[in-house]
């Protein structure tokens, strides 16, 4: 998935705060759009940008 690929991007560039921005706005224009949470994978990379240091 796109937001996936672009939340690693900017995690692995060192920009932890621009990764997670995606993860917010993908999930707000998901949920509004479908009506649907983001994927597994989206969810998961979502929480190791949170706990890593």
């Amino acid at each position: 998935m796109f937001y996936q690929q672009l939340m690693l991007a900017l995690h692995r560039s060192g920009r932890r705060a621009a990764a997670l921005e995606v993860y917010k706005s993908a999930r707000q224009t998901i949920t509004t759009e479908l009506g649907l949470e983001p994927g597994r994978a989206v969810r998961e990379l979502h929480q190791a940008i949170l706990v890593s240091d």
